[in-house]
């Protein structure tokens, strides 16, 4: 029934604010993997809102957008993973994806 599936959403929406920053990226990851890319958005977009120190997991919200088609948000999540001088995996995952997406 729909109260069931709204009650899950909001048990999963509850979980996700608790896991640690690891957690709910490698949720979103599994979401992308399934092909449920936008159910994958907000989960990176959260996990950014809520680690907005972190340069790995802007990188981890562009690969969502830019697999969304969402291409001027997934350019601006790289380029500010970038303003944040990344660990070279990071950084070199970000410049890639830049290269792409501004051809």
């Amino acid at each position: 029934s729909k109260g069931e599936t709204k009650k899950a959403a909001e048990m999963r929406e509850g979980a996700l604010k608790i896991a640690t920053n690891a957690e709910r990226n490698a949720y979103g990851y599994t979401l992308l993997q399934q092909g449920k890319i936008s159910d994958a958005v907000p989960v990176f977009k959260m996990n950014a809102e809520l680690n907005p120190t972190d340069p790995n997991v802007w990188d981890s919200l562009g690969e969502a957008y830019a697999m969304n088609d969402q291409k001027t948000e997934a350019i601006k999540a790289f380029k500010k993973s970038l303003s944040m001088k990344p660990p070279d995996m990071v950084r070199e995952n970000s410049e890639k994806w830049l290269k792409k997406l501004q051809k």
